[in-house]
């Protein structure tokens, strides 16, 4: 099972109201217009290392999730705000899960920006910069 999949399988349980979306960001503006809301989007990611030892090899992406919700047009600071910290607040159940998954290394931190009204689609959140390493598996 690769990292989208295990990804994927922690949105659907540990946050069973989002979508979730594994795309770039182009074709994710698109998709997030047509999809039910809130959603998590999985930025395919620009990098990783895979590790090898004992025969045994873990692979670690340096990813980008975004966790976001629609706002009204020309939101006030108070609904940015609301929605920016429902999501990230979602980022943290979604960390959490991972980490309780058995899937990753134990994640320390995660950096995170706030989104404003980005995307073609009018939405907030935020968007966390995590590296997640595999557990090592048998070659």
């Amino acid at each position: 099972m690769n990292i989208d999949v295990k990804c994927k399988e922690i949105v659907e349980s540990a946050l069973p109201d989002f979508t979730y979306v594994f795309a770039d960001w182009y074709d994710a503006d698109r998709l997030v217009s047509k999809l039910p809301l809130p959603c998590v989007v999985r930025v395919l990611p620009v990098g990783g290392v895979l590790s090898f030892k004992n025969g045994r090899v873990s692979d670690t992406e340096n990813g980008l999730i975004a966790f976001l919700d629609r706002v009204p047009k020309d939101a006030t600071g108070d609904e940015q705000a609301a929605v920016y910290n429902r999501m990230k607040q979602a980022a943290v159940t979604f960390i959490d899960a991972a980490q309780r998954s058995g899937y990753f290394e134990p994640i320390t931190a995660a950096t995170y920006g706030v989104i404003y009204e980005q995307l073609s689609t009018i939405v907030s959140g935020v968007s966390i910069e995590v590296a997640l390493t595999e557990v090592p598996v048998c070659l």
